[in-house]
């Protein structure tokens, strides 16, 4: 059974997507840059199907879908998403959760479960881990760019389509092209209209650059920092090319798995949804008994 809500914490309306009983095995499902909570449309039943017990629970993160924007004087730095996560599983009453993150949302769920160890049980990663270092000599060139983006960005308008359908086309080319039906699910969430035409819910500052990067010392620390099971499910055909990256930041840590799946970026919802199905089912049994004694 799937629904939809807005839950409120401090500062933020979210709205969530959910499927699986209520009280059931928590999830938490973070989509990625541009995207929505519809990115699990068809991940999250099939999860449902494998194992009954579960309870997964996908919102449109801040400046995405339905979701509120945040206030003009902040920014979208992946860090900024925690607080605001934890807050939403606070609303939820969920003690602990198993987390499951593709693409900029795997990069927020990787500070989540870094940064609250003690309430993260499983990581189920899709198709990123952390992003590329960046040397902190740059630090200031990139403050600056950042707030050179902001001021350009909040005075952007949405660009306009003159139909729904002409939306759905924008996110079926390019080097994160989606297959079709996966484009469709993603519009019927994320495309709003007005006088002027369809356009896509987003805040324009998410394509700005962030005001600081993080350094290798930092990423190195936040790997260092996961305790819980990691696996990592890279697209085979992913246009990404961080594969190399991934498994070096994995290397030397036991409960750090790394696997290539066949599919794309989107391997969660192309054809490489079968395997990424059994993958997450599997890394969730690593510890169904720990998770049965926190259904509510």
């Amino acid at each position: 059974m799937m629904g939809d809500r807005y839950i409120e914490v401090p500062g933020r309306r979210f709205f969530v997507r959910e499927w699986g009983p209520d009280g059931g095995i928590p999830v938490l499902a973070l989509h990625g840059w541009r995207d929505n909570c519809a990115s699990f449309d068809f991940l999250a039943p099939r999860l449902v199907a494998g194992n009954p017990a579960l309870r997964v629970v996908a919102p449109d993160l801040a400046g995405h879908g339905k979701t509120d924007f945040r206030s003009p004087d902040a920014a979208y730095n992946i860090w900024s998403d925690v607080a605001e996560l934890i807050a939403l599983v606070d609303a939820l009453e969920w003690p602990r959760f198993h987390l499951v993150g593709h693409s900029r949302g795997a990069a927020i769920a990787t500070l989540i479960a870094a940064s609250h160890r003690d309430r993260v049980i499983t990581l189920s990663l899709l198709d990123n881990f952390l992003p590329l270092p960046e040397d902190p000599a740059s630090a200031a060139v990139q403050l600056a760019k950042s707030v050179v983006d902001k001021c350009r960005l909040l005075a952007k308008t949405p660009r306009y389509y003159d139909d729904f359908r002409e939306a759905v086309q924008a996110r079926l080319s390019g080097p994160l092209a989606l297959p079709e039906d996966a484009a469709l699910a993603l519009a019927e969430q994320g495309v709003a209209s007005d006088r002027e035409g369809y356009y896509w819910r987003l805040d324009a500052r998410l394509l700005g650059a962030s005001e600081f990067k993080l350094s290798r010392d930092h990423i190195a620390g936040i790997v260092a920092g996961l305790k819980c099971p990691v696996e990592i499910l890279l697209g085979r055909e992913s246009t990404l090319g961080h594969h190399d990256y991934v498994r070096r930041l994995a290397a030397g840590y036991g409960h750090i798995r790394v696997s290539v799946l066949p599919g794309g970026h989107h391997l969660h919802m192309d054809h490489g949804l079968v395997h990424v199905t059994d993958a997450i089912l599997a890394t969730l049994a690593q510890d169904q008994s720990r998770s049965a004694g926190i259904l509510r």
